[in-house]
């Protein structure tokens, strides 16, 4: 509470059943809804941990707990994240469809993002198009789909999404023009070298030389200040 740890000490009652028959023989009173049974922190600390875990992680989010007084660590928090519920997510209208690396070259999966809510959704373990074929077959409704330029997607989306709109990115289409744009350059580097010898045999900078003297410099900000307070005392 208010940064600082509390420990709360609370009594249930047990009550014991004096059938013989009984399958249960002992019954506990049941706590606050609060609480958890066998949990060592309220239902509400264990909140903080995993909205904290969930932003930053499990290393970082022990750090961050220490500073609100939940002294906790990073095995903790891993834990709560990891027993966290999954929410059902609604089928977006407009997807976004992009493979990302675990380790390049290597490792890859693909993630799917709600365009309309700017969040991942979901991501699929690989970047096959069997895959994501699989995924819109089991998600009906999307209407827009932006993807890399990559082909297998566009077949994959072709395949059961025919009437949607495929979309090329904007970031893959500003990629491909700088990739365009440089191949380009590289087989006119003679060309280029030879404009940049022709204009700079035409410029000529014409350079002038100032002798300055004390007398020529500007007052001093410090001293013109000086001088205004001098001149206004001697006024008064």
């Amino acid at each position: 509470m208010s940064g600082k740890r509390i420990k709360l000490l609370v009594r249930l009652r047990k009550f014991f059943c004096s059938l013989a028959d009984c399958p249960r023989k002992v019954f506990a009173q049941s706590c606050h809804p609060s609480c958890k049974p066998y949990a060592r922190r309220l239902l509400r600390a264990d909140q903080q941990i995993q909205a904290i875990g969930l932003r930053v992680g499990s290393k970082p989010g022990a750090r961050l707990c220490h500073t609100i007084g939940q002294l906790v660590s990073a095995s903790t928090v891993l834990r709560i994240i990891r027993i966290t519920l999954i929410p059902v997510v609604e089928t977006p209208r407009r997807l976004g469809v992009d493979d990302f690396a675990f380790k390049k070259g290597r490792n890859y999966d693909t993630l799917l993002i709600d365009l309309d809510q700017h969040k991942p959704i979901d991501v699929l373990p690989d970047r096959e198009g069997k895959t994501l074929e699989d995924w819109l077959r089991t998600h009906p409704g999307v209407e827009l789909i932006t993807r890399n330029r990559s082909s297998i997607y566009a077949n994959a989306i072709t395949s059961v999404c025919p009437n949607a709109t495929q979309v090329a990115d904007r970031w893959h289409l500003l990629k491909n023009l700088f990739e365009a744009v440089e191949r380009f350059l590289d087989s006119q580097r003679p060309a280029i070298r030879e404009a940049a010898q022709f204009i700079s045999q035409q410029s000529t900078i014409r350079i002038t030389t100032v002798s300055l003297t004390e007398m020529d410099l500007p007052i001093p900000a410090t001293q013109q200040l000086l001088d205004n307070q001098l001149g206004s005392n001697q006024f008064i």
